[in-house]
């Protein structure tokens, strides 16, 4: 869950201010069937509003069976995460 938490981030900070980090708020998992490594992780932007992200990640097993699905919810407004100590 830690990598698909990363890769939500990664898929959501490229449409954000420069220095805004996005937050997690809730992230909940399905887990379908073990995963041997390596895995995949397919990340989809769902929807994306003024103050929230919402994404569906995909996890994948090395024979590229779908393994888990996680969907997740990310404070965008600016003010839950910065990337420097102050404030802009």
């Amino acid at each position: 869950m830690a990598c698909a938490d990363h890769t939500m981030a990664i898929a959501l900070i490229y449409g954000l201010d420069p220095g805004t980090m996005p937050a997690t708020a809730p992230l909940n998992t399905d887990f379908l069937r073990p995963a041997f490594p390596p895995l995949t992780f397919q990340a989809v932007v769902d929807r994306c509003g003024r103050t929230m992200g919402f994404l569906t990640i995909i996890v994948r097993d090395r024979n590229g069976n779908m393994a888990a699905k996680c969907h997740g919810t990310m404070p965008i407004d600016g003010s839950s995460r910065f990337l420097s100590d102050a404030a802009p």
